[in-house]
């Protein structure tokens, strides 16, 4: 009975007006047939008005009895709301529904101004610009934000005074576009980092993408890892004719066959675990399904692992995109579009160079076929494996500490739906041979990453979560760049897309050099491999890694045949 609700107390009316029609009848039938009413009218009514009441009052009393039980348990957390009118009335209903705590909503903030002063439910509702004056006067514990209610710089600022005095902050969605759906208590969420980077929305042109994208038999590498799996995502909105997903890991395959069984039904898949250094493997696969398009997202990415392992590095992140590239031109895909990173500009450790190399490979291979080659170029995404949000979420988890390398580190960030969206974009728009570079944004230090997300999780930091720094890792930088000096940007139709203008490449020259890598791999022999490429890649220059030494031996040869010639 403590559930009941509305709809309860109808359902008991209804049965109880049920009940009445029935007596009634039996009572008309006996009149007709005896003269004489088996019970009285006067007692049908009495018996109807006191059973109905009586059972909707009992459920009533429960009900209340319980909500005041619990709110002593709970404790009463004092809340305000944000968001328009129609919306605060769906939040009320909402925080309800929380089992965990009582809130007593002290105020509304809406950003129509007719509407200050005035009073929701005997709520007073407020301008946003009064949310600092109100907050002080009250003991506020609690924000509930609605989502896209506020503009980007707005819900920074707000969102920065609410994590100084330790203010909860959860989000709600448009309540009102869920018109038609029950509300959840899973609807109101914690506030997340990726939240904290919401810039304005990336403005798409679907009826293009859509063009390119529905009824294409479109492969997929790397299609379980986070990039990959979106990818996958956003593709599948858009109804192609087949997708081929390829990945060799196999529990990440099996949920995003999950994923896209409870949310694609309609669309046609194939799940294929497999190496891209399998050559004769994806001649397979290309032979079988004859792709139009591949989204190359395959590739190993941590820079201090791939600093220990650079044969491996190299061999997937290279010779695979070699692979898929060949493959690509012997099946005459109409496109292809590898996905690389800010670490393969000016790269100082291996797993930028070899991305740096993947992508002079597939520019290069534009010179000579119909297909077209395209690069999409970003930084660090948000809630990807391995990111820097993760361990953090982990680190804080456990109470501590949370390692930073250094405290003047910073990254470009973006959240992984923003990058696929972009990639998209790029894909559709891109003529072939280009390098596209997203707009990332402004560069976020990671101490100030690391301090909101202990703000967030309603610690204090270096008081309740201690924050150590470890030192820069082998290979890596204090801070990304997404173009090299040399480099030129040219600006696109899209304001958050542009072109890297690069050095020329000689495919045939550099498809050479890259087959005289294999002596060195068969041998394992890593420093030559890092070598190699240091000789391909000039302005790869290591940083705190072993493979320093290389440089400065390079240093010395070069300056020993500049004084050889200068004495000739």
């Amino acid at each position: 009975m403590r559930y009941s609700g509305l709809t309860d107390l109808i359902r008991i009316l209804t049965f109880g007006i049920i009940a009445l029609i029935i007596l009634l009848v039996i009572n008309t039938l006996f009149i007709s047939m005896h003269k004489e009413a088996i019970i009285p009218l006067s007692v049908l009514l009495i018996d109807f008005i006191l059973s109905t009441l009586g059972m909707m009052l009992l459920r009533i009393a429960v009900k209340y009895s319980y909500e005041q039980l619990s709110q002593w348990e709970r404790g009463v957390m004092q809340t305000v709301l944000i968001g328009s009118w129609e919306n605060a009335l769906l939040m009320m209903q909402l925080l309800e529904l929380d089992r965990n705590r009582k809130h007593k909503i002290i105020a509304i903030f809406d950003k129509d101004r007719n509407k200050n002063g005035f009073y929701l439910k005997g709520i007073p509702t407020y301008t946003i610009e009064k949310f600092s004056e109100i907050i002080e006067k009250e003991s506020v514990e609690a924000v509930v934000l609605q989502k896209g209610y506020l503009n980007p710089d707005q819900k920074l600022q707000l969102i920065d005074y609410c994590l100084q005095e330790h203010i909860r902050v959860m989000t709600v969605p448009n309540l009102r576009s869920t018109k038609g759906l029950s509300l959840s208590i899973f609807q109101l969420k914690e506030l997340r980092m990726e939240d904290l980077l919401e810039r304005e929305p990336i403005k798409l042109n679907l009826q293009e993408i859509s063009r390119f994208l529905i009824d294409r038999s479109i492969l997929i590498t790397g299609a379980a890892g986070s990039i990959g799996s979106e990818i996958v995502k956003q593709i599948a909105s858009f109804n192609p004719k087949i997708l081929i997903l390829v990945d060799q890991a196999e529990s990440p395959m099996y949920e995003l066959e999950m994923d896209l069984k409870k949310l694609f039904p309609q669309v046609r898949y194939s799940l294929i675990i497999g190496d891209i250094c399998d050559k004769n493997h994806m001649e397979k696969i290309f032979a079988q399904y004859k792709p139009e398009i591949v989204y190359h997202a395959a590739a190993y990415k941590h820079v201090p692992l791939m600093e220990e392992n650079p044969c491996e590095a190299f061999k997937t992140n290279v010779l695979g995109t070699v692979n898929l590239v060949q493959c690509s031109l012997k099946y005459q895909v109409t496109k292809f579009i590898m996905i690389s990173t800010d670490k393969a500009v000016n790269p100082t450790n291996v797993m930028g160079a070899t991305k740096r190399l993947a992508e002079m490979y597939v520019q290069a291979s534009q010179k000579f076929t119909s297909t077209k080659f395209i690069t999409t170029r970003f930084g660090n995404v948000i809630g990807s494996n391995g990111s820097a949000v993760l361990l953090f979420k982990r680190q804080i988890e456990n109470g501590g500490p949370v390692t930073i390398t250094h405290p003047e580190v910073t990254r470009f960030f973006m959240t992984i739906p923003e990058a696929c969206q972009l990639v998209l974009e790029a894909s559709m728009a891109g003529k072939g041979g280009e390098i596209f570079v997203f707009d990332m944004g402004e560069r976020i230090k990671i101490l100030d990453l690391a301090t909101k997300m202990i703000k967030l999780s309603g610690f204090i930091p270096n008081e309740d979560i201690k924050i150590v720094f470890t030192g820069l890792r082998p290979g890596e930088k204090l801070y990304e760049e997404l173009i090299h000096d040399k480099e030129n940007n040219i600006p696109t139709y899209h304001p958050k897309i542009m072109i890297a203008r690069t050095r020329e490449i000689n495919f045939h020259t550099l498809h050479e050099q890259i087959q005289e890598f294999q002596f060195f791999l068969n041998q394992r022999n890593a420093e030559e491999i890092v070598r190699k490429m240091k000789e391909l890649i000039p302005e790869y220059v290591s940083n705190n890694s072993k493979y320093c030494l290389i440089d400065n031996q390079m240093k010395e040869k070069t300056m020993i045949k500049k004084s050889n010639i200068s004495g000739n």
